[in-house]
């Protein structure tokens, strides 16, 4: 059971590589606009001027609201932020996301339109007047993608039956449609660095030439605890979508400096552990299912092979994992021979014995 309840745990933990396995873009801004800094950062980036005067962005906190339905949760993802604006009027911020990066299929504004009606319902129930929305649709796909308007609906409706169209405004923030020249003039910096991973995480042409600059090497960066969070997202996911960055960070004493080298490496180690995963769980799986074939002669021969490869998945992980973590602390002690074992377990947060396995091998 214990071992059951830390899995599922790591699952869910943004600063865990095998939370970016599956729709790892999705799961990369979900982290990140739970994350109060990176979400006043957006949020204020996406609002005009009228917007940002009349909303008192201090008063914002996560909300454990969600208003996805079924139905919605095909295409769109929720975060929501609860405050007030200046004058006290309480107002809720919706941040929507594509829920697969890509362009978004027709019907935006229907689906928009649902999202706003459950709000309601919800405070309906809760015996509360209706909460002021202000919904901001976050896309970073390939392609530019334009708002979406209540004629778009009824595109052969006269003009005098669009005025029975539900008619509301939402903000789009669309990443892909921003400049490279925009992106780098924003300031605070740290959103610069977001709005770039997410315009570039799948271009491994770009990331080539400038994955230095899609990271985060700024030192200042790296000292603030609350940062070192959004550090550490960005760069487990951009490990688990690109290429280019997994080997750029494989080698890191030929593709950095000596700094960028020891301001990534608590980090680094994660991509070892993808690596290394990946082999284990195919290694385990195929350990697992023969077992599993075995067993199920008496279960049945289907149900033995799926047991089989869960387990065989399981142990895939671990031994991954613990595979991946000694080849990282082998390089570190090339280079810090003098540390002790219990210095080493401490800066890598890891049991003393697998500091001294690394050493023996």
């Amino acid at each position: 059971m214990a071992k059951e309840q830390h899995t599922q745990a790591t699952a869910t933990d943004p600063t865990d590589i095998r939370y970016y396995l599956h729709q790892p873009h999705d799961k990369y801004v979900r982290a990140l606009l739970q994350h109060r800094t990176a979400a006043l950062q957006i949020i204020e980036f996406a609002l005009d001027e009228d917007l940002r005067l009349f909303v008192d962005t201090d008063s914002l906190q996560l909300s454990n609201s969600s208003f996805i339905d079924e139905k919605l949760q095909i295409s769109l993802a929720d975060i929501c932020y609860e405050g007030f604006s200046h004058t006290r009027e309480p107002f809720r911020i919706c941040l929507l996301f594509e829920h697969k990066s890509e362009a978004p299929a027709s019907g935006l504004y229907e689906q928009l339109n649902r999202y706003i009606n459950n709000v309601w319902m919800e405070d309906q129930k809760q015996g509360r007047p209706p909460t002021l929305s202000i919904p901001i649709l976050i896309y970073h796909g390939a392609k530019p993608i334009e708002k979406e308007a209540p004629a778009q609906l009824f595109p052969h409706a006269p003009p005098a039956l669009l005025r029975f169209v539900p008619h509301f405004d939402y903000v789009l923030l669309d990443v892909a449609a921003l400049s490279e020249a925009t992106i780098d003039g924003l300031d605070p910096l740290l959103l610069r660095h977001i709005f770039l991973v997410l315009k570039y995480s799948r271009n491994e042409a770009y990331l080539q030439k400038y994955w230095k600059k899609v990271l985060i090497f700024a030192k200042h960066f790296h000292e603030n605890d609350n940062i070192q969070l959004i550090i550490k997202f960005t760069l487990l996911y951009m490990v688990s979508v690109s290429q280019t960055v997994q080997e750029a960070l494989e080698n890191p004493a030929i593709n950095m400096t000596v700094e960028e080298e020891d301001l990534v490496l608590p980090y680094v180690f994660e991509k070892y552990r993808i690596k290394y995963m990946h082999e284990g769980i195919e290694k385990g799986m195929h350990e697992g299912i023969q077992r599993g074939i075995q067993e199920g002669l008496q279960k049945g021969l289907e149900q033995g092979i799926e047991e089989g490869r869960e387990q065989g998945r399981e142990q895939g992980r671990e031994q991954g994992i613990s595979e991946g973590m000694v080849l990282l602390i082998q390089k570190f002690l090339k280079k810090n021979p003098d540390m002790t074992d219990e210095a080493v377990a401490e800066y890598f947060e890891v049991s003393p014995y697998i500091v001294k396995a690394a050493r023996l091998k």
